[in-house]
């Protein structure tokens, strides 16, 4: 059986917030909780009071005996200790009086819910796989790979340069754990080894490493392109954000370049950021893409919590197009006025295909109505708004329906209708890209690669609530690298 237990804790903002948290899980017989931790849910709340999110960190036991695996799962904070606790359950399942109740499951430690979530995500893409989670301690603990590694940092640090022909090289690599479950002096010994292959060349064994240390993956194109030092800046890149944003993050999985062109991507159905070749030239707008599209990976993280800080703060409101969110829609700028039952379903209608389907770019037509439908009064806002809304729409923000504080439009990439507060409008246009408008995703990606950009001198334009928030919920930003001139960035459609 699982056993749960409510526990209490204080907010920030000194709002007592209760959650039930998970002592020890028996997988089969809890699917629920197994979907709350694939997708990174687990031991996760938000504070009623101010929309804080909560994540609680604590030692768990996780029972897979189908997979037959027994997770010791630790707090991030704990991972020094994972030896010693795998070897104090390998001599628990050993006693006698428990030996017969886990035959042939085999022990295990996981560093935090994201190493937890990363394995059952792996189960679920190969369920006939062998048992293991990338980067897992496992009966045997990976000393022989981490002291590999430290030997091999040594003798770099000596002038003795690496044989990654040889065949313990790519065994070593095999066995290392990966991001989270990395302890500091690996990560220490990773860059060393990392900067020696740089400057004798070596890419691809490069983005081996890289991969280990972040626990992402990269596609080819990274060690294929012509310029050289990209993968440096990546690194350094990586390594400037916290690793609960990058190594820890279960929506981050890998990270794509594409040749031939600009801007970047987020795909959270495969939770893969992607590059365009274009902004390795300068980095700069290197930096500014790749942590704008880390911070949607860091959104999907804690959708609801942002989301609602978002609606909170900024007025950002998101509506679909059935009836009753068409309506709140309307009603939210002044409603149908006098109208019958037909016609507000004709209104209905004339949004839907403007709007829809989504994937497009800009807004259809609509159906044309009678002279004297209430759709063709001038003051008739749900016209205004869409004939307001412009192409592209973010570039057209400035000519937004407005009633009183509130702007009104559609997106027809997400086939939504939007009402927004001015303010978050304002501060749209301090940030280095006006393709924050484009959706409430973008808005607070570009909110993120702004905080954390301590070079950055537009993040002085941030309200103090909204940099507190930031600070409070994502880390303070630290100093990074690399460091040079702001410009502007323009991410095409």
């Amino acid at each position: 059986m699982s056993v749960l237990s409510p526990v209490d804790l204080a907010c920030a903002c000194g709002t007592p917030v209760r959650v039930v948290l998970a002592r020890s899980v028996n997988a089969p017989r809890a699917p629920a909780l197994v979907e709350a931790a694939r997708t990174g849910r687990l031991h996760r709340t938000a504070c009623p009071a101010c929309a804080t999110a909560l994540r609680v960190e604590r030692r768990l036991l996780w029972l897979d005996a189908p997979c037959g695996r027994l997770w010791l799962v630790l707090p991030p904070a704990a991972r020094g200790e994972a030896p010693g606790a795998l070897d104090a359950l390998d001599r628990a399942l050993g006693a006698p009086e428990v030996a017969g109740l886990f035959g042939g499951v085999a022990p295990g430690v996981l560093i935090g819910l994201a190493g937890l979530g990363a394995w059952l995500r792996a189960r679920a893409r190969a369920p006939g796989a062998p048992a293991r989670a990338p980067g897992a301690a496992a009966r045997r603990p990976q000393h022989r790979e981490t002291a590999q590694l430290a030997a091999l940092a040594a003798a770099v640090r000596r002038g003795t340069p690496l044989d990654v022909a040889a065949p313990a090289w790519h065994r070593m690599l095999a066995g290392l754990p990966r991001g989270a479950h990395l302890d500091a002096a690996s990560r220490r010994h990773l860059a060393a080894l990392f900067h020696h292959l740089g400057a004798r060349g070596l890419e691809r064994e490069e983005a081996r490493l890289l991969e280990v240390r972040f626990a992402v993956t990269l596609d080819e194109d990274w060690v294929r392109n012509a310029l050289r030092g990209d993968l440096p800046r990546l690194w350094a890149m990586l390594e400037a954000l916290p690793d609960e944003h990058v190594e820890e993050n279960a929506w981050l999985t890998s990270i794509e370049l594409e040749p031939d062109a600009a801007g970047g991507w987020y795909d959270p159905q495969e939770r893969e950021i992607g590059i365009g070749a274009d902004e390795l030239s300068d980095p700069t707008r290197f930096g500014a893409v790749l942590r704008h599209e880390v911070g949607h990976a860091v959104h999907e993280g804690r959708l609801g919590a942002v989301d609602r800080w978002l609606e909170a703060r900024f007025g950002w409101r998101t509506h679909g197009l059935s009836d009753p969110e068409i309506d709140a829609w309307v009603h939210a700028m002044g409603g149908f006025g006098e109208s019958s039952v037909e016609e507000r379903r004709d209104v209905r209608r004339a949004v839907r295909e403007a709007v829809g389907p989504a994937g497009r770019w800009a807004l259809g037509p609509g159906p044309r109505l009678p002279a004297h439908h209430p759709w063709n009064r001038p003051d008739f806002g749900p016209r205004l708004a869409l004939e307001r809304t412009g192409s592209p729409w973010w570039e057209a923000r400035a000519g937004w329906h407005r009633v009183g504080p509130r702007a009104f439009f559609a997106n027809p990439w997400y086939a939504t209708l939007i009402e927004v507060d001015a303010a978050a409008l304002d501060l749209i246009e301090r940030m280095p890209d006006g393709y924050a408008a484009m959706s409430h995703f973008e808005f607070f990606a570009e909110l993120y690669a702004m905080h954390r950009d301590p070079a950055n001198p537009r993040r002085r334009g941030l309200p103090r609530d909204v940099a507190r928030w930031l600070s409070r919920e994502l880390g303070p930003a630290e100093p990074g690298a690399p460091r040079r001139p702001h410009e502007e960035i323009r991410r095409p459609a």
